[in-house]
C-alpha cells in the first residue's frame, strides 16, 4: 500500500512540474511567436477631398451642340505630419483598380488622361500641398461619353521622396465622367432657355 502511495505521489509530482514548466513565460530574447512589421514613422502621403463622398468626384461632362465641354479635375495632396525637406508626389491612372471597383463602366487608361499638372511638392514645415495635381479626361473617351456610358478614372499616389512614405488609406481618388446634354431652344440666345 505505501509503494502505491508513493507512486501515485511522484506521478502528481511529474504532472505538477510538467504543467509548471509550459507555463514559462516566452523568453524575452530570439525571434517572436508572431512576427510583427516595424512601423514606418516617416510622414505619410494621402488624398483627403470631402465631398458626397471622400475622394470621389461625379463629373457631368456637358454636351453643347458645339461640343464637349470637359471641366478640369484637381485635389491636393496631404501629409499625417510635418517633413523636414520639401518631399514630391506624383499622380497615376491604376485601371486596375478601377476596373475592379466600377463593373460595367469604361475604364481610362494612363495614356488617357490629360494631366496639367502631375507632381506636386509639399514644401517642409507643411502639411499640404501649394498646388493641386490638376487633370482632364482626353477626347478620345468622347464617344463612350456620347454613347451614354459612365467613364471612370482612378488616380492614386506614388512617392518620388524617400523621406516620406504613402498612406495605407487614403489613396485613390476616383472620378466617374456622365454625359449631361444642354438643349438651347428658339429665344434662348441669352442663356435663359437652357435645359439641362
Amino acid at each position: 500500500m505505501m509503494k502505491q502511495n508513493i507512486f501515485r505521489l511522484l506521478c502528481v509530482a511529474c504532472a505538477g512540474i510538467l504543467f509548471f514548466a509550459s507555463c514559462e513565460k516566452e523568453p524575452e530574447y530570439g525571434t517572436p511567436l508572431f512576427p510583427v512589421e516595424e512601423e514606418d514613422l516617416r510622414p505619410k502621403a494621402y488624398i483627403n477631398e470631402n465631398g458626397a463622398k471622400i475622394n470621389y468626384a461625379s463629373v457631368d461632362v456637358v454636351k453643347t451642340p458645339a461640343s464637349l465641354v470637359n471641366p478640369e479635375q484637381s485635389f491636393y495632396v496631404r501629409l499625417n505630419k510635418v517633413s523636414d525637406k520639401d518631399v514630391t508626389v506624383k499622380a497615376v491612372v491604376n485601371d486596375e483598380l478601377a476596373r475592379e471597383n466600377n463593373e460595367g463602366a469604361v475604364v481610362v487608361t494612363a495614356s488617357d488622361v490629360a494631366f496639367q499638372r502631375q507632381e506636386v511638392v509639399i514644401k517642409a514645415g507643411s502639411m499640404i500641398s501649394d498646388d493641386p495635381v490638376v487633370f482632364t479626361l482626353a477626347e478620345s473617351y468622347s464617344q463612350a461619353l456620347e454613347n451614354g456610358a459612365t467613364v471612370v478614372a482612378c488616380l492614386t499616389l506614388e512617392s518620388l521622396s524617400e523621406e516620406i512614405a504613402l498612406g495605407k488609406n487614403f489613396n485613390v481618388y476616383t472620378c466617374e465622367f456622365n454625359k449631361m446634354e444642354l438643349n438651347i431652344y428658339d429665344g434662348g440666345a441669352d442663356g435663359s432657355n437652357l435645359e439641362p
